[in-house]
């Protein structure tokens, strides 16, 4: 706090399961009385309630490796966002008649693999996308974990910008199929499915 008062910082606000100082020891009150005594405000700001449980990172995390964004939006109060560069895949997506925006860079946590509905932050505004998180397993083994998404109705070069994908449903697994006429398949029904996301979840859009 001292370090604080010194940049001239008048106020402070922590949840109400803060803990700090050395050891931890010192709880939201004792942060209360030393910024008290250095003339400063401390806010204490109530847990906020999310299925009927404190809304938290630890369970924030928890969703996401299940996979469950939904979960994890609800917790949020928006979808979860993964940003990365645009990067050059192998053109396959583009060949197949289904292109594809390769996130690399991500600096947040990467949720379960598996295909999700989801939102692309766009100059024009934010569209409805396809993301697959996984290995492309149909394409090969061995392959590293790759996050691309596909924004039907909507061509560009992104190559080299910062692109954001906010994750609002879990569509399911990522999977092997037989061959690539399988995969395409299965990515057009993935397309088709995103008229079901629900008028609550579209408000994300």
């Amino acid at each position: 706090l001292d370090r604080l008062a010194g940049f001239g910082v008048g106020a402070v606000a922590v949840g109400a399961d803060f803990h700090g100082g050395r050891d931890r020891r010192e709880n939201a009150a004792d942060l209360g009385r030393l910024a008290q005594a250095r003339g400063m405000a401390c806010t204490v700001v109530p847990a906020v309630a999310v299925d009927r449980a404190p809304a938290s990172s630890s369970r924030v995390r928890a969703a996401l490796a299940a996979g469950d964004a939904a979960a994890a939006a609800r917790l949020l109060g928006r979808p979860y966002r993964l940003a990365g560069t645009v990067v050059r895949g192998d053109g396959r997506g583009r060949r197949i008649g289904i292109p594809t925006a390769n996130l690399g860079d991500i600096a947040t946590l990467v949720p379960l693999p598996g295909v999700y509905a989801a939102t692309a932050a766009l100059a024009d505004g934010d569209r409805p996308a396809v993301v697959n998180i996984g290995r492309l397993p149909t394409v090969g083994p061995d392959r590293p974990l790759t996050v691309e998404a596909h924004i039907p109705g909507w061509a560009g070069d992104l190559y080299g910008g910062t692109l954001a994908v906010g994750l609002v449903r879990r569509l399911r697994d990522e999977r092997r199929f037989p061959d690539l006429d399988a995969l395409v398949a299965q990515i057009r029904a993935d397309i088709a499915g995103l008229a079901s996301i629900g008028a609550e979840e579209r408000t994300s859009w």
